[in-house]
C-alpha cells in the first residue's frame, strides 16, 4: 500500500544524499562528499530490565518518566524479545544483527562452570570464553568506516575487551559494577572530546543498575515493613530504575540530544521475580527475561510516534539504525530494518507488506549453560521452549504469562516449531572458533560474585 509523499525538508534531502552516497560504497567519506553531517546516534542498553515494569509496557505506577517521555515521541515496540536470557550473547546480537551461533559469544563470565562441570571457587584460575567473531562487523567498526567518532561507557563484566566488545570504539571505558552517577560523570568528562570532533558520533552507553545486587535508592524506594522477600527484592529492583531513569534524563540534557539525534533504548534481558520459581536471570527462555523494551526516537528523523505489535528483536537493531539515519542497512545479517515502521504515521495501516513478513518470520531464542542447551523459537503468537527435560508450548496470546504448557494438544504446531529450531541448528556456524582465555583474580573473582556469576 502507498503512502503518501512527505514535504522534501532540506534535512530530509540531506538524508536522502546521504543514502545515496552509502549506497556507492566509500562510508568513511560520506561527509566529505555531500557536504552534510550525519546523525548523531545514541544507543543506550539497560541491562536486565523486563519491560512490564515501564509505564509504556502496562506497568500501573510510573518509575521511568524519563523512558516514558522518550516513549511517548517515539516509536515502541510492542512485542520485542531477546535473543538468549543473559547479558553476552544478547548484547552481541544487538551490536551485530546476528543470532549467537553466527557471532559466538555463547559462553561467557558465567564463572562457576568450566566445560559444563561445576568448579570452586578455590580452583578457579582461567576462564574460558566466546569472543564475538573477527569476521562479524560490530556496530561501532561500521561507524568508524562511516566516518563516525566511537564512544562507550559500559558497567557490566561482560561487556569488555575479552570478548571484542571494544571493537571499533574510539574510546571504550568498562566500569564493573559501577552506577549510573559515576558512567554520567565518565561521560561528561568524554564529552569535550566528543564535542570538540567534527565528525558525527555513536555513543554506546551500557547501565547495569538493575542488576542484581539491588541498592535502596533514596527517592525512588518505597519502605513497607510488611513487604514478603520477593516483593521486597522488586521494590529494590523498581527503585533502582527510578534511579537509572534520573541520570539518564539529566545526560540528555547535559548532552544536547537533538530531535536528529537517533535514540535508541533496548535491554538485553529481563528479570525473574518467581514467576516461575526462581529469582534474577537463572536458566530459562520464560516472557519475563526474553520480552525486552524496545523504542526508537528520532523526531527530526520522521520517526513517528506509535507502537508496532508485531514480533521484532536484537537482531534488529542494526539494520534498523542505518536505515533511520538515512544509509544502506547492512547486507548478510539475521535482523531487518524496521524503519518504515517507525516512520509510518499509522502504526497498523500502510505496512501490509513488512507487517506480513515480521508475522512469518520466527524468531530463536538460545541459553547454553552448564553443557546444556535450551532453545526457543517464537511465531506469531506461539512460543516453544526445548530442553533435554522436554517441550514447552505457548499460546502468548490467550497465556502471556507462559503458564499453561500446550505440548501435548497441539503435536502438529510443536513438530513445525521443532523443525524451524532444527533448521536453525543446521547453519553449520562455530561458535567455538573464538575461544579467549581470562585469568581470575580475587578481584575479578569478587565482581563477579557480586553480580551472582559465581556461586
Amino acid at each position: 500500500m502507498s503512502r503518501s509523499p512527505l514535504p522534501a525538508t532540506p534535512r530530509l534531502l540531506a538524508l536522502a544524499l546521504l543514502g545515496l552516497l552509502s549506497s556507492c560504497g566509500g562510508g568513511s567519506d560520506v561527509m566529505e562528499k555531500s557536504g552534510v553531517r550525519p546523525p548523531n546516534v545514541v544507543v543506550i542498553l539497560l541491562d536486565t530490565l523486563r519491560a512490564d515494569v515501564l509505564s509504556f509496557y502496562g506497568a500501573k505506577e510510573e518509575r521511568a518518566p524519563y523512558l516514558a517521555k522518550l516513549a511517548a515521541e517515539g516509536t515502541v515496540f510492542e512485542n520485542a524479545f531477546s535473543t538468549s536470557t543473559w547479558t553476552a550473547p544478547s548484547t552481541a546480537s544487538m551490536l551485530t544483527g546476528m543470532y549467537p551461533d553466527r557471532h559466538g559469544v555463547t559462553r561467557g563470565f558465567l564463572a562457576q562452570f568450566r566445560e559444563g562441570e561445576a568448579v570452586d571457587e578455590g580452583e578457579l584460575k582461567q576462564m574460558e570464553l566466546l569472543a564475538i567473531s573477527s569476521d562479524v562487523p560490530t556496530l561501532a567498526e561500521r561507524f568508524k568506516q562511516a566516518g563516525y567518532g566511537t564512544y562507550a561507557l559500559a558497567s557490566n563484566v561482560n561487556i569488555g575487551p575479552e570478548m571484542a566488545f571494544d571493537r571499533g570504539f574510539d574510546e571504550f571505558e568498562r566500569h564493573d559494577l559501577k552506577p549510573a552517577k559515576f558512567l554520567t560523570e565518565r561521560l561528561m568528562a568524554m564529552r569535550t572530546r566528543i564535542e570538540a570532533s567534527e565528525a558525527p558520533s555513536f555513543l554506546y552507553l551500557h547501565f547495569n543498575d538493575v542488576h542484581k545486587p539491588y541498592q535502596q535508592r533514596p527517592r525512588f524506594y518505597r519502605p513497607d515493613e510488611e513487604r514478603e522477600e520477593t516483593e521486597e527484592s522488586l521494590e529494590r529492583y523498581k527503585s533502582e530504575l527510578g534511579y537509572l531513569d534520573s541520570f539518564l534524563a539529566r545526560i540528555h540534557q547535559a548532552m544536547g540530544f537533538e530531535d536528529d539525534t537517533l535514540i535508541v533504548v533496548v535491554a538485553d534481558h529481563g528479570e525473574e521475580f518467581r514467576e516461575h520459581g526462581q529469582l534474577y536471570h537463572e536458566f530459562t527462555l520464560h516472557v519475563e527475561l526474553n520480552h525486552i523494551p524496545f523504542l526508537v526516537r528520532a523526531p527530526g528523523l520522521r520517526v513517528k510516534p506509535g507502537r508496532v505489535w508485531e514480533n521484532v528483536s536484537l537482531i534488529d537493531v542494526v539494520p534498523t539504525i542505518f536505515d533511520v539515519i538515512g544509509q544502506d542497512a547492512p547486507l548478510g545479517l539475521d535482523g531487518r530494518s524496521l524503519a518504515s515502521f517507525c516512520r509510518s504515521e499509522d502504526k497498523r495501516q500502510g505496512l501490509q507488506s513488512e507487517s506480513t513478513a515480521l508475522v512469518q518470520r520466527p524468531l530463536i531464542l538460545h541459553r547454553f549453560e552448564d553443557g546444556d542447551h535450551l532453545w526457543g523459537v517464537i511465531l506469531e503468537n506461539w512460543k516453544l521452549i526445548q530442553s533435554h527435560l522436554g517441550v514447552l508450548l505457548y499460546n502468548l496470546e490467550t497465556d502471556p504469562g507462559e503458564h499453561d504448557n500446550l505440548a501435548d494438544t497441539h503435536q502438529p504446531l510443536v513438530q513445525q516449531l521443532i523443525a524451524i529450531l532444527d533448521e536453525h541448528r543446521g547453519r553449520g556456524s562455530d561458535p567455538q572458533s573464538m575461544r579467549t582465555r581470562v585469568d581470575i583474580d580475587q578481584d575479578l573473582l569478587d565482581r563477579l560474585k557480586a553480580i551472582g556469576y559465581v556461586k
